[in-house]
């Protein structure tokens, strides 16, 4: 767990946590609690015990993202639709993913908390430079982002980078 301690300034209570940039140098996080410090000392330990628990929880979901490429995935969100969907939908699911995406994802090697709406974006252009339709750019987009979803929703990454790409008109 992330280590911290209570502090006060101007009779606030403040929670400083000590955390690490990513040369490793110590960098503290000051956080106002806005309570006043008299009468509220076991109150702002509370918050102080509640800050550290959240900062040390999204630290341990960077961790995790870190370590998960992006083809991984696709993979598990292809494998997450085979029971959903209807057996033509998912062999759609199954050769975009296979024929297109992890083709080129593969040679790129990105971690999930590594990849930007600008990768998508030169993937999606790419297509489009070899003479596939906008039409199936949208259909390998839409895979993207719903697998992406199940990535936020996992907590691998805060945000979906699919959501901020440009995708070529129909």
């Amino acid at each position: 767990m992330i280590s911290g301690h209570l502090t006060t300034k101007k009779r606030y209570f403040y929670i400083v946590l000590n955390l690490k940039d990513d040369t490793g140098k110590r960098k503290p996080k000051w956080i106002s609690t806005g309570l006043p410090v008299k009468g509220n000392k076991k109150r702002a330990e509370k918050l102080l015990v509640a800050a550290r628990m959240d900062y040390t929880k999204m630290l341990d979901q960077n961790e995790r993202a870190k370590d998960v490429y992006f083809e991984t995935i696709m993979l598990n969100w292809l494998s997450g639709r085979k029971s959903n969907v209807a057996k033509t939908t998912y062999d759609g699911y199954m050769y975009n993913v296979k024929n297109g995406i992890l083709p080129y994802f593969v040679k790129h090697d990105l971690l999930i908390s590594e990849l930007k709406a600008t990768h998508l974006e030169e993937y999606y252009n790419s297509m489009i430079e070899r003479g596939v339709s906008p039409n199936t750019v949208w259909r390998h987009h839409a895979n993207i982002r719903m697998a992406l979803h199940e990535a936020v929703h996992d907590e691998l990454i805060p945000f979906n980078p699919a959501d901020r790409a440009r995708v070529p008109k129909k």
